[in-house]
């Protein structure tokens, strides 16, 4: 697990490296439940994060 955390308003969530991650491509995987009790998961490729700036 790279990072986990959450806020007061019942936000909590946990992000770690995907199975297909690799150095030149690092994917991460945020999975917890937002602030209205909805379950969420998204699979982030960081590098798309990188060309977007």
């Amino acid at each position: 697990m790279l990072f986990s955390g959450g806020n007061g308003t019942g936000l909590s969530f946990y992000i770690k490296y995907a199975e297909e991650s690799t150095e030149d491509n690092p994917v991460v995987i945020a999975k917890g439940v937002d602030e209205n009790g909805k379950e969420f998961e998204e699979k982030i490729n960081i590098n798309d994060i990188w060309d977007t700036l």
